[in-house]
């Protein structure tokens, strides 16, 4: 899942601050994690509730009947960012984020770089630009 900020990817071709590096931090079904003891099965309720885990991120899954395109129910390990040329990453996109979802990624980032935590993301206003 890439996580490099929306305003560096903007300043392409913008001299002295574009540049062509992405972060992005891997994405493994719930199910396996919860397998291998990463999860713990009594806290599934939780994470998919309030996401509270801070070196995870959980993503719900995704079916998109039309594209006969489906992502399990996932988790987003931020502790493994990953470094990337962007000529790696073009035309590579399967999904983006809505709304919530980016500001619900903006919060995790936050907390987990910070320690801070917005607990109500609707007085979460995070610049999405």
């Amino acid at each position: 899942m890439l996580i490099t900020p929306s305003c560096s990817l903007g300043a392409q071709g913008t001299v002295g601050y574009g540049h062509p590096v992405r972060t992005l931090v891997p994405v493994l079904p719930l199910a396996e994690l919860v397998e291998r003891g990463v999860v713990k099965a009594t806290a599934l309720d939780d994470l998919r509730r309030f996401d509270h885990l801070i070196n995870y991120m959980y993503l719900p899954p995704l079916d998109v009947d039309e594209l006969e395109f489906s992502i399990p129910e996932s988790v987003a390990l931020l502790y493994m960012p990953v470094t990337l040329h962007h000529a790696i990453l073009e035309g590579q996109r399967v999904s983006q984020l809505a709304y919530r979802g980016a500001q619900q990624l903006q919060r995790k980032l936050v907390w987990f770089y910070s320690g801070w935590l917005e607990d109500d993301l609707d007085s979460f206003n995070p610049p999405m630009d």
